[in-house]
């Protein structure tokens, strides 16, 4: 803050005709040509000069004071320099590659009060990337803020332009089979009078075999899944979608996983079986009465991955459902089955 309110006493106000002298130094560099730092630090010299605040010292000035060798690295001889040539602000910077990359760094120095008052970097993706990046650190001495706060349709760099690197999600489909274990007789209930002597229906409806299929969206730590599932036994079902999530407790090729979701769920239970005796046949007649339900379903539970870090997965869970509708019918569910991403090119398509 102190920087910026002397900057802004020294620069050129209403009805003023003077501006602060800035030198701008040549860029100490490693790892680039002498040529490029060289015409960097007059492109910054150029740009500079169009800031209605500062007078930037003409280079030819600064070598006639100092001598051929203008760079300079450190506060203490960028100070002592100003002197000589009459400069109230001094700018230094660095240039450096990474790679393909160049990284360039610069400093406003404050002569009498010697410590920096504006630092910033930016990075190049390319040669040809670098009159941007300059033409946006000169911006942002002038108005004195960050060169992420300057930009304009017209000067976004390359390195800005491109995506950022995430985490490697992963989507796969499969299908399990597996079964729906009712709880209190909430899918059908024994009730008095006679029954078929089929165990189905000799009692509570206790167990509906049934599948589902899945699609799996996985990051390293946690799975989202959306699964249709079809279970039932006699005129007792479930059909249900859901949409879960799951965090992993581990990261191994044996996954943990526990969460739950929210769905929609649909059937019908078996409320009632009605007998009659036809004397003709001497046989019984057994009429099964369903009822049906709907409503928003929940699930809760957990299971484990295997052979996570392969293109295929084999999954166990155990969840515990409900659907709120009708005679809230709940149970456990104990699926298997496996998901498979197919490979690029490949014919099953399944994958993503």
């Amino acid at each position: 803050m102190l920087g910026l309110l002397w900057v802004l006493l020294f620069t050129e106000c209403d009805g003023c005709s003077s501006k602060t002298n800035v030198a701008v130094f040549e860029f100490e560099a490693v790892g680039i040509e002498k040529d490029l730092v060289t015409t960097i630090s007059d492109l910054l010299r150029l740009e500079l000069s169009e800031c209605d605040k500062y007078k930037v010292i003409d280079k030819g000035t600064m070598i006639d004071t100092l001598g051929e060798d203008l760079v300079v690295s450190s506060m203490d001889k960028a100070v002592e320099y100003s002197d000589s040539l009459g400069a109230s602000l001094v700018v230094i910077g660095h240039m450096s590659k990474l790679g393909n990359k160049i990284i360039i760094s610069v400093s406003l120095i404050n002569k009498w009060e010697k410590e920096r008052i504006y630092t910033d970097k930016l990075t190049s993706s390319s040669v040809e990337d670098l009159e941007i990046v300059v033409k946006r650190l000169a911006t942002s001495l002038c108005e004195m803020k960050k060169a992420k706060e300057s930009v304009t349709v017209e000067t976004v760099t390359e390195e800005e332009a491109t995506p950022r690197r995430r985490r490697e999600s992963y989507h796969t489909v499969g299908l399990l089979v597996g079964y729906l274990f009712p709880m209190g007789g909430s899918y059908g209930k024994k009730t008095e009078g006679n029954w078929y002597e089929d165990t189905r229906l000799s009692g509570d409806v206790r167990r509906m075999p049934g599948g589902s299929g899945v699609y799996i969206y996985e990051n390293p730590n946690y799975m989202a899944q959306v699964v249709y599932r079809l279970h039932g036994r006699s005129q007792s079902s479930l059909a249900n979608v859901a949409f879960s999530g799951y965090r992993f407790l581990s990261l191994e090729d044996i996954s943990p996983y526990v969460g739950g979701g929210l769905g929609m769920g649909w059937g019908t239970i078996t409320t009632s079986v009605d007998s009659t005796y036809s004397e003709y046949s001497e046989t019984w007649h057994y009429h099964i009465n369903p009822e049906s339900f709907d409503g928003l379903s929940l699930e809760l539970g957990g299971g484990v991955m295997l052979f996570r870090t392969y293109d295929f997965h084999f999954l166990a869970d155990l969840k515990y459902h409900i659907v709120f509708g009708g005679g809230i019918p709940n149970g456990f569910i104990l699926s298997f089955g496996i998901s498979y991403k197919k490979k690029s090119g490949g014919g099953c398509g399944c994958g993503f």
